[in-house]
């Protein structure tokens, strides 16, 4: 019997409401930000997951109010002060929302106004756009980024808003940014970091600005028993499986193309279903968009010393260095023979086989200059060699 498994992919685009919410979500896949200058939808938490699973909700205020009312969306409440996750059973639109409640007053930042920044910013592509797009960047007090605001599109300063659910208990700081958007016209677009302001614990009504006196913030707070707090959540059915890695002949096999990660995390090979390790260490790879992706489980490889073939054979490798041709030459003619081509990384290039045959030739004219390396198998032998481009 087969089983149907969907995965979710979440999408949290922030509300209007601006500030240091009541709360912030954590979710496997982080924070995707409007990173780069490219035009990517910003301010969401991203969240690839089965339906088993869900996002995790992390208060950012102490268990003191009288009543908490956690409204999901999907007709499910809670009046718990921290319900730690919650789980969409179905795709569609979504509002997560708290309402806290408090029989003597607390204070609230009310507005929020963004009344200068220095000249630093340029204009879209040398003047499209003359005006700049701010957006902000929220950290609470540990420095972990909250969110990221959608951007004020073409609008100077000062740039006013109403605000709700942001206490002023708890310190927290506001990054500017300008954007500059990543087109096909604008390849070399980047976001300008105009500075950033810190809102110290308890802050009043007033104007704060960073050491350099060039970004400033007018805020005003108020007294209230009750403010509520809006993050809108997307959900998404995807259907990618989570790939599995198997070794053969000292190459390790993904059943899906991926990009292959090591065991820091950084991306060693793109788009391939084949890495032949030249190290020992823990690989994955991934499958699926930036926003949706399936990683492995790691593949623990060990490097062992390879068994040359016999000198009988008399292996040779020529021209090397080569401007781009090479032949794999044997004394007699071999059956089923392999030759895997693969860079210093690992990731693999191209293979050729042959049967009943004492030469293979490799081409290797479209690569760029530089090592590589091949994996000569014969049965359950094999020899590796290097191999300098020209």
């Amino acid at each position: 019997m087969k089983y149907l498994v969907i995965t979710l992919k979440i999408i949290l685009f922030c509300s209007t409401i601006q500030g240091q919410p009541l709360f912030r979500l954590k979710t496997s896949q982080g924070f995707d930000t409007n990173a780069n200058g490219f035009n990517l939808s910003s301010e969401r938490y991203v969240i690839c997951h089965s339906d088993s699973n869900g996002v995790k909700i992390i208060p950012l205020f102490d268990d003191n109010f009288n009543s908490y009312l956690w409204e999901f969306g999907d007709g499910t409440t809670s009046t718990l002060y921290n319900p730690q996750k919650h789980h969409y059973q179905n795709t569609g639109d979504y509002n997560i929302k708290l309402t806290v409640t408090k029989n003597t007053p607390f204070t609230i930042m009310s507005n929020l106004s963004l009344v200068q920044t220095n000249n630093s910013w340029e204009p879209q592509c040398g003047g499209v756009e003359p005006e700049p797009d701010f957006y902000y960047e929220y950290y609470d007090e540990t420095g972990q980024m909250i969110y990221q605001t959608p951007k004020f599109g073409n609008t100077p300063v000062p740039i006013n808003q109403t605000i709700s659910g942001v206490l002023t208990k708890r310190s927290f700081r506001i990054e500017v940014y300008e954007e500059d958007k990543f087109t096909l016209t604008c390849f070399d677009a980047s976001d300008e970091f105009m500075g950033k302001v810190h809102f110290p614990v308890n802050f009043n009504s007033g104007v704060y600005e960073d050491s350099g006196n060039s970004l400033k913030f007018s805020v005003t707070v108020s007294s209230t028993n009750t403010t509520s707090f809006i993050l809108p959540v997307r959900v998404y059915a995807a259907g990618n499986p989570k790939p599995i890695i198997t070794n053969i002949n000292n190459c390790l096999i993904s059943d899906v193309s991926g990009n292959w990660i090591n065991e820091n995390f950084d991306i060693i090979a793109y788009n391939t279903d084949t890495l032949c390790p030249l190290l020992s260490g823990s690989y994955r790879v991934t499958n699926g968009t930036a926003n949706c992706t399936r990683v492995s489980d790691p593949y623990h490889f060990i490097t062992t010393e390879v068994v040359e073939i016999e000198n009988d054979f008399n292996l040779s490798v020529y021209p090397n260095p080569t401007q781009g041709n090479v032949k794999v030459r044997f004394l007699q003619p071999m059956d089923n023979i392999k030759v895997i081509i693969f860079n210093e990384l690992g990731q693999y290039i191209q293979e050729a086989s042959a049967q009943n045959e004492s030469e293979i030739d490799i081409d290797l004219v479209n690569l760029t200059s530089g090592i590589y390396f091949g994996r000569v198998i014969l049965s359950e032998k094999q020899h590796n060699f290097k191999i300098i481009l020209k």
